[in-house]
C-alpha cells in the first residue's frame, strides 16, 4: 500500500517538477520532462522505503543473510549490464549528455551512500540485511539500464541519444523497486501462509 500510494503522487510530483524547473531553467519542455522524469521515480521509491521502516508495528520475519550465489549473480549482471552499455557509446549520436549525467550520477550517488550509512547505523540483523539488499540492488542497474535503453530504441523507435535517458530513469528505479520487492516478499508473513502468528521480529525504527 505504501508503494501504491508512492506511485500515485508521481502525477503531481511531475507537475511540480516540470513547473519548477521550467521556471528556473531555460530548456526545452521535451528536455525537462525526460530529467524530471528520471528524478521522480528515485524520490517516490525512497520515501515509500523510509515510511515502511518507520512503522513498528508492521510484522515482520526473520531474514536470512545475503547468500554468496546471490552476490556472485548481481555482481555478474552488473559486468554484462556495464558491458553492454558501454557497447553503445561509440554508436550513441548525443543528445544533451550534461543534464544527462547531473539528472542521473547524483541522486545514484546520495542514494548508494545512504543505504550505505543506514546499514552501518542499524541496530539489528533484519534491518542490516534490509538495507544490504538496496546497497547490492544497485549493482543491478546497469543491467536493467541496458534492458531500458533497447526497449526505448527498439521497440519506441528513440534515437540512441534519448535512449540514454530512458536507461537512466529505468535503471535508476527498476533497481530500486526490485530491491524493494525482494525485502517486502522476503521479510512478509503473506510470503509464509504457515508463520501468521503475532510473535513476530518488528523494525526498530528507521534502524
Amino acid at each position: 500500500m505504501a508503494l501504491t500510494f508512492a506511485l500515485m503522487f508521481s502525477a503531481p510530483l511531475l507537475r511540480y517538477g516540470w513547473t519548477l524547473l521550467g521556471n528556473v531553467w531555460t530548456e526545452t519542455k521535451e528536455l525537462i520532462n525526460l530529467t524530471v522524469g528520471i528524478l521522480s521515480p528515485g524520490v517516490l521509491l525512497s520515501s515509500a522505503v523510509f515510511y515502511i521502516r518507520t512503522r513498528k508495528e508492521r510484522p515482520q520475519l526473520p531474514r536470512k543473510h545475503i547468500s554468496t550465489t546471490t552476490i556472485v549473480g548481481v555482481l555478474a549482471s552488473f559486468v554484462i549490464g556495464t558491458a553492454s552499455l558501454a557497447a553503445q557509446i561509440s554508436d550513441t549520436q548525443w543528445w544533451r549528455p550534461v543534464p544527462l549525467f547531473w539528472s542521473s550520477v547524483p541522486p545514484l550517488v546520495a542514494q548508494h551512500t545512504a543505504f550505505i550509512v543506514l546499514a552501518i547505523a542499524a541496530t539489528d540483523d533484519n534491518s542490516r540485511i534490509y538495507w544490504h539488499t538496496f546497497v547490492l540492488g544497485l549493482f543491478t542497474l546497469p543491467l536493467w539500464a541496458y534492458l531500458s535503453f533497447e526497449t526505448y530504441r527498439l521497440v519506441l523507435d528513440s534515437d540512441s541519444g534519448s535512449a540514454w535517458y530512458a536507461a537512466a530513469a529505468g535503471g535508476l528505479a527498476l533497481s530500486t523497486f526490485s530491491s524493494f520487492m525482494v525485502n517486502v516478499y522476503s521479510t512478509s508473513y503473506f510470503a509464509d501462509d504457515r508463520r501468521h502468528t503475532t510473535d513476530s521480529v518488528k523494525p526498530k525504527a528507521l534502524m
